[in-house]
């Protein structure tokens, strides 16, 4: 009965899943390949490059100063959290399960946004992890593990790259996107 009960549970994740293909909605063939890349599948892996947060929040255009297939850990602080909206990546849904979760990480608690990190919880992470209370990581330092996405929708919007900077809400367009896993760093 219990191994029935598995094999139903996972049918139903995987259907639930299928709903939306990896490639989201996305209308160009630039936008699918960003939406397969965001969508990616949410392993803890080992061996992951250590980033430090100094390094990816530095100064100056850091278009090339990583790869988008690279998987990595940052440790911070969780200066904002903020649920996302529909998009194409989650097929535009409306639902607030299948909305992205954004939360800023800068080198401080009290870092401004202009100055941190951007790191996202997608839906999968949400199905994988149905128990877990994102919101308890607010002012806490992190350790996050993910895939690195170089958003150049935001390239407007980040310190780094921005040329006219009339909407700078994050240091870098570089995000962990999808996050694999965070948790709370006790302090020593």
């Amino acid at each position: 009965m219990k191994q029935f009960l598995i094999f139903v549970l996972f049918l139903i994740n995987g259907l639930l899943s299928a709903q939306c293909p990896t490639s989201g909605n996305g209308k160009t063939e630039k936008e699918k390949q960003f939406n397969r890349l965001k969508n990616r599948e949410i392993v803890v892996k080992k061996g992951s490059a250590y980033i430090t947060i100094d390094s990816i929040l530095k100064d100056g255009n850091d278009t090339a100063r990583f790869k988008s297939s690279d998987y990595a850990y940052v440790y911070g602080y969780v200066v904002e959290i903020k649920d996302g909206d529909a998009e194409s990546c989650n097929c535009n849904s409306e639902k607030d399960s299948d909305h992205d979760v954004h939360i800023y990480i800068g080198k401080t608690a009290t870092a401004k946004k202009q100055e941190c990190l951007v790191v996202e919880i997608t839906p999968a992470f949400k199905r994988a992890n149905p128990n877990f209370n994102y919101k308890e990581l607010a002012g806490k330092k992190v350790k996050v593990k993910g895939f690195l996405f170089f958003d150049s929708e935001h390239i407007g919007n980040a310190k780094n790259t921005c040329k006219k900077c009339t909407n700078v809400w994050r240091k870098t367009a570089f995000e962990i996107h999808p996050v694999c896993s965070i948790s709370i760093v006790n302090q020593i």
